[in-house]
C-alpha cells in the first residue's frame, strides 16, 4: 500500500563484494530504509548496496505495518487469510527528538476467511491503529476502531507487539493500557500529550525491551494474551 515501496534488483551480485547496487526512488514525503533506520525526503532517487539477504525496501515514516512472524522464527509481513496468534504491528520511528515534531499516522489491518464471498455481506475484521509523536510523547492507539462481523476462523484471543522501529534511546516510561471497545467506536486522537508516566506502568504480563531486528534497534512493547476486538495503548516518554 501506501506505507511501503519496493525497489527492483536489476543486475547480479557482485562475486567479490557479495553486495549489489541498486537505485531507488523516493517518493514524496519522509521515508525510512528498512535495513538501516536512514531517512530520506523525497522526491528523489538513491543508491546504496545491498545484499542477498535485503530487499530494497523504504518505509513511510510513523506507517503502521502489520506483520507476523513466520515458521523460521523470523518476521513477514501480515497474511490476511491466516490470522496469527501473535499480530506484529511495526512502527519507523519519525526521527523527532524535539517537543515540537508531530507525527500523526493512521493504519488499519484487515482479516477475513481468505476464501468465499462472505466478506462481502460482512465476515471480516477490520480495526485501525494510530500512531501519534507529540511533544516528547509517542502512542500508538489499536482497535480504537472495529468494524465488520467477524469471521469463522477469527481468533477468540491472540496477543500483539508494538515494535517501535528506530526509537530514540532517550525512551523511556512506558505506560500501556486496555479496554473492549464497541463495534463501531469512532477513533479519536489525543488533543494534547499526556500526564508524566511512571516508568513501565503496564498490566500484568505485559512486557518491554529492546532488540536487535534486521540490523535497527527496536522497542518492543508485547501485550498479555487480549480478548480479539480489544483496544489498547501503548505510550512512552522520549
Amino acid at each position: 500500500g501506501a506505507a511501503l515501496t519496493v525497489a527492483p534488483v536489476l543486475r547480479p551480485v557482485d562475486p567479490d563484494t557479495g553486495v549489489v547496487l541498486v537505485r531507488m526512488w523516493v517518493p514524496p514525503g519522509d521515508w525510512a530504509d528498512w535495513w538501516t533506520g536512514t531517512q530520506h525526503h523525497g522526491p528523489r532517487w538513491i543508491a546504496r548496496n545491498f545484499t542477498t539477504s535485503e530487499t530494497p525496501l523504504l518505509v513511510r515514516v510513523g506507517a503502521v505495518v502489520p506483520m507476523r512472524t513466520m515458521a523460521d522464527g523470523a518476521y513477514g509481513t501480515h497474511n490476511t487469510a491466516v490470522a496469527p496468534a501473535l499480530l506484529l504491528l511495526a512502527v519507523t520511528w519519525s526521527g523527532g527528538d524535539t517537543p515540537s515534531d508531530t507525527t500523526i499516522t493512521t493504519g488499519a489491518v484487515y482479516e477475513d476467511a481468505g476464501a468465499g464471498l462472505a466478506y462481502t455481506r460482512g465476515a471480516f475484521t477490520r480495526f485501525e491503529s494510530t500512531f501519534v509523536a507529540r511533544g516528547g510523547v509517542a502512542t500508538l492507539v489499536t482497535g480504537s476502531a472495529v468494524t465488520g462481523a467477524g469471521y469463522p476462523a477469527e481468533p477468540a484471543v491472540r496477543s500483539y507487539q508494538a515494535r517501535f522501529r528506530a526509537a530514540p534511546y532517550s525512551a523511556h516510561a512506558v505506560k500501556c493500557t486496555f479496554e473492549s471497545p464497541s463495534p463501531s467506536a469512532p477513533s479519536s486522537l489525543p488533543s494534547s500529550p499526556p500526564s508524566p508516566l511512571s516508568p513501565s506502568a503496564c498490566p500484568e504480563g505485559w512486557q518491554w525491551f529492546w532488540e536487535r531486528a534486521d540490523g535497527v534497534d527496536v522497542l518492543v512493547v508485547a501485550t498479555g494474551t487480549l480478548p480479539s476486538r480489544t483496544a489498547w495503548t501503548v505510550s512512552f516518554s522520549y
